[in-house]
């Protein structure tokens, strides 16, 4: 079994890939990213840093980045974040699944994710201390 990571068409990265044998396709490496990137980017050989940590407080201001440089675009309001937060529930909700392609382990570190996300008391005026997503293996082939 090999682990390999997935990256999209412009080279940012996706997710590691659980794989028997071989390349399963031209959007995968070897080489995991290192850790402390904020925005992995594979450029053929090596993972980059496509973008510098924002200057900004990412819980309570929104910021886009310009290519070059962050820009602060104003403040979330509490129904914003709490979108976000249903977002990360939404988008985690097939890991809970009977039959989800992950270990007991990686479904139990799914269920501590996603109750510290219910948990999370949403106040602008506070900064949030989003939980860290598990990582996930998917099993492939």
């Amino acid at each position: 079994m090999q682990i390999y990571f997935e990256f999209d068409n412009n080279g940012y990265y996706i997710q590691p890939i659980c794989h028997e044998t071989g390349i399963i396709s031209d959007n995968t490496t070897l080489q995991k990213p290192p850790h402390g990137l904020y925005k992995p980017k594979w450029d053929g050989h090596m993972w980059l840093e496509a973008a510098p940590m924002p200057p900004h407080n990412p819980e309570t201001q929104r910021a886009e980045w310009l290519g070059h440089s962050w820009r602060i675009v104003g403040r979330f309001t509490e129904a914003e974040l709490r979108q976000q937060r249903n977002e990360l529930l939404r988008d985690t909700d097939w890991t809970i699944l009977p039959y989800a392609p992950l270990t007991t382990d990686c479904v139990a570190s799914f269920i501590q994710y996603r109750q510290a996300l219910r948990d999370l008391e949403i106040n602008v005026t506070k900064p949030i201390a989003w939980p860290c997503k598990p990582e996930e293996v998917k099993h492939v082939g």
